[in-house]
């Protein structure tokens, strides 16, 4: 009786455990960090800026930069801008950083770095109580985001017999865990003898901040090349420039179909971008 009590405890013991190690198995494969948006956070730390600042005093500005994105950052740099020298002398007044790693399974909160200025306060002109300053703290760099679908091609659209994969003509996503997304994609077909598709991709700014310029990396359509463009760029320009009024385009890859029958494919590429966050701060000058 002892004995089969044991292996039952045993048995048992086995199945929670393998049981436990499949939970943390699924948690891991479910997580998707390049999905939604991401973005940067810059964040004050306490008493720095102080509220308050007397004159001809010395103080510390002390900012946290946290990588949101699920993409490393790099050519990082910031900035405090606004601040009139009459009152407040800041030294440095921007700082290059070195690249943050992006989230990840290793890294799931991804890279923080934290940047130090030193400022020293003037005088108050003669009578004046006090002196209010709003000044900006303003981080640009660059970055990527890298889409992929699995998509169904097809030439003859009114074959109904056709017992392959269903083209869908439109497809909404929710991003690609960088501030940059990719919002939608609509197929065009054009069918026939010669066949061929337009994949139409809405590309927009989901971030809070400002995208200066998109550059178009590789883009394959299975195992070979895709041509891509821009809306309103020559074929052959691989970059577009965003407005602050404008923060999107729409990015158009053509493409023969070669197989009569329905079929799915692969689309992958990737859009390099240039990115700038404002963080808006106020200090404040008193008489002692």
């Amino acid at each position: 009786m002892k004995i089969i009590l044991k292996i039952f405890l045993m048995i048992t013991l086995v199945l929670f455990l393998v049981s436990c190690g499949s939970g943390i198995g699924k948690n891991q494969i479910q997580q998707n960090f390049k999905t939604g948006v991401g973005d940067l956070k810059i964040i004050f730390l306490p008493n720095s800026p102080p509220n308050e600042i007397y004159p001809d005093s010395d103080f510390k500005i002390v900012a946290s930069v946290e990588n949101g994105l699920a993409y490393d950052l790099v050519n990082g740099r910031l900035s405090i801008v606004g601040l009139d020298d009459k009152y407040f002398q800041i030294y440095p007044l921007d700082q290059t950083f070195e690249p943050l790693m992006g989230r990840s399974f290793i890294n799931p909160l991804g890279d923080k770095i934290f940047l130090e200025f030193n400022g020293h306060s003037q005088q108050l002109f003669q009578h004046a109580s006090y002196y209010t300053a709003n000044f900006l703290l303003k981080v640009i760099f660059s970055s990527h985001i890298e889409f992929s679908d699995t998509i169904c091609l097809n030439a003859n659209l009114y074959d109904v017999y056709d017992s392959g994969c269903q083209m869908q003509e439109k497809k909404s996503y929710h991003g690609q865990g960088g501030a940059l997304a990719v919002t939608s994609l609509e197929q065009v077909v054009s069918p026939g003898y010669d066949a061929s598709v337009q994949f139409r991709f809405n590309v927009q700014n989901k971030g809070n901040g400002n995208i200066k310029n998109i550059y178009l990396g590789q883009s394959k359509l299975g195992n070979k090349d895709l041509n891509c463009y821009f809306q309103g760029e020559d074929l052959l320009n691989k970059k577009i420039q965003l407005t602050p009024s404008k923060q999107e385009t729409v990015l158009i890859c053509t493409t023969p179909i070669l197989q009569k029958e329905s079929y799915e494919t692969t689309i992958v590429f990737d859009l390099g971008y240039d990115y700038e966050v404002k963080e808006q701060k106020q200090i404040k000058l008193v008489s002692s």
